[in-house]
């Protein structure tokens, strides 16, 4: 059970907590490679004999299964991969872990391509639509996972540069209710919301450099050319805007639901509950703030933004607060090296904050809450992210103008436009390869720090205090952000609702304790 909880992350989930207890119980593969996976926890992955021999047992019953057929067969075999996954990336070794889930995903492509979608074993019935069933949604929502935390580091490329059949053509074909059922149900839409939207204006800017949908060229050393798609954002600006609108008008939709969800619900969350309430106002501020800006700007359009992004990491430190009250002694008692999560997280969302908000108490607040993150997600431990993304940020904080805190201080030429990620994990190294406007420079990381040092904070400020507004016990309120100015004007407005769940949680980055 705790090597479930650490995987399902901050939400609960149908994929760990149902499907793969279930399939433990009853298919032998799956229960093989489970016990694998625990034996690993167990001992931090010292002493790996008898999680390898499961793990070759596993091997060898998958083997079997993929020379059968039927439905049993192939969705047995895509749980396995994504265990098999999991368990390659635990023990570092990444092109196993590579390998298996593309091997995964040539067998999803051709079970989608035979199977008739039906209303079947969907545990939503509120919707009337003819829907994917719930296992079927949750194989592919794990396997974007997979994509977007772990093999796109893997492969040097853009986390949303993702094969066709794990995000949909239109994101208007994505069903969302009046009023969401489960947080679990507002999770999963969101997380189809964020991969549908990212990749299809990822695939935009690549038709409008590249002339084409499909990865695009990479330069003479192998890499991607942020600085081609940063210019054509800016140059098409226009005729992205059609696009952003619509994943806007989507995102605004989304948090309507969830609203209604809250107030229903909030008087008896769970802290669990409480915590993934707070990670999904997260990423929504960030994913929202990222389609509303203008992209005419370039860089400088994110300065907009500060409360928002302030408001965000008050989120974070929120749900990071509520996570280490429930778990630290649970963890101390079974003396159990925390798993990395494959979910929904909080670690990109503020990374994104602290390279693309300029104000540098806000910086300082997502730098915070990035060495106080509980768990590791994907390829990211807490001080690998920290390292990486702190580097990124002195980077721009070298060329500051003097005497300056907010955006307005960082020059446009010094502002970072793309990066691109070179792990060489046989060294526990990572090598980030920086574009700014006029240069491309190098900046050598080293990952995977000894255990004694769990957090880095001999680097941070004491008691960080956001340096955005005068009120000190709740973000500030004092008229409307700019994102909330942008739900306005689609009809809809969560001001008083997030006013009053920050008055409940104490948002306030000092407020954080374990």
């Amino acid at each position: 059970m705790p090597t479930v909880t650490d995987l399902s992350g901050w939400f609960s989930s149908y994929f760990w907590h149902r499907l793969v207890l279930q399939m433990s119980h009853s298919e032998g593969v799956v229960k093989r490679v489970a016990v694998a996976l625990g034996a690993l926890q167990m001992n931090g992955g010292s002493d790996q004999r008898v999680a390898l021999q499961y793990y070759n047992e596993a091997l060898s019953g998958l083997r079997g299964l993929l020379g059968s057929t039927g439905m049993r067969s192939i969705d047995v075999a895509l749980t396995a991969c994504i265990l098999l996954s999991c368990f390659e990336v635990f023990r570092r070794d990444y092109a196993a872990a590579q390998m298996h889930y593309t091997s995964g995903l040539e067998i999803l492509k051709l079970w989608r391509g035979t199977t008739a979608y039906s209303t079947v074993d969907y545990p939503y019935p509120s919707r009337s639509q003819a829907v994917i069933p719930c296992y079927e949604r949750a194989l592919i929502e794990h396997f974007s996972l997979l994509e977007t935390q772990i093999v796109s580091f893997l492969q040097s490329r853009p986390g949303f540069a993702q094969d066709a059949i794990l995000f949909e053509q239109s994101i208007s074909k994505i069903p969302i209710p009046m009023d969401f059922t489960t947080l679990n149900e507002a999770k999963e839409t969101f997380i189809s919301i964020m991969n549908t939207a990212m990749n299809l204006t990822t695939r935009a800017k690549s038709r409008l450099v590249f002339k084409t949908e499909d990865e695009p060229e990479r330069d003479e050393n192998g890499l991607f050319r942020h600085r081609e798609t940063y210019n054509a954002s800016i140059q098409f600006a226009a005729t992205l805007r059609t696009l952003t609108g619509e994943c806007q008008l989507t995102l605004t939709q989304w948090m309507a639901a969830f609203d209604a969800l809250y107030r229903r619900t909030c008087r008896n969350m769970s802290v669990q509950e409480t915590a993934s309430t707070s990670v999904l106002w997260l990423v929504y501020t960030v994913l929202y703030a990222l389609f509303a800006r203008d992209f005419s700007t370039g860089e400088m359009g994110y300065n907009v933004y500060v409360k928002d992004f302030e408001n965000a990491v008050s989120h974070a430190l929120v749900a990071i607060r509520h996570h280490h009250r429930h778990s630290s002694s649970q963890q101390r008692q079974q003396n159990r090296q925390p798993m990395f999560s494959l979910s929904l997280g909080i670690m990109s969302s503020l990374y994104f904050i602290a390279t693309k908000c300029r104000h540098r108490g806000v910086r300082d607040m997502a730098l915070y809450a990035l060495s106080a993150a509980p768990l590791q997600e994907g390829l990211w431990n807490r001080d690998s992210a920290f390292l990486m993304t702190r580097v990124l940020v002195e980077m721009e904080e070298e060329s500051r103008i003097p005497g300056t805190i907010g955006p307005e201080g960082i020059p446009v030429e010094a502002r970072i436009i793309g990066v691109n990620f070179l792990l060489r994990a046989e060294m526990g190294e990572l090598v980030l390869v920086v574009d700014r406007p006029g240069e491309k420079v190098e900046r050598l990381v080293k990952l995977f720090l000894p255990a004694s040092r769990s957090t880095p904070q001999d680097t941070l400020p004491r008691n960080p205090t956001p340096y955005v507004s005068n009120n000190q016990s709740t973000p500030d309120r004092r008229g409307s952000t700019r994102l909330q100015r942008h739900q306005r004007q689609n009809g809809h407005t969560n001001d008083d609702l997030r006013t009053g769940y920050q008055q409940k949680n104490g948002i306030q980055a000092s407020h954080l304790s374990k």
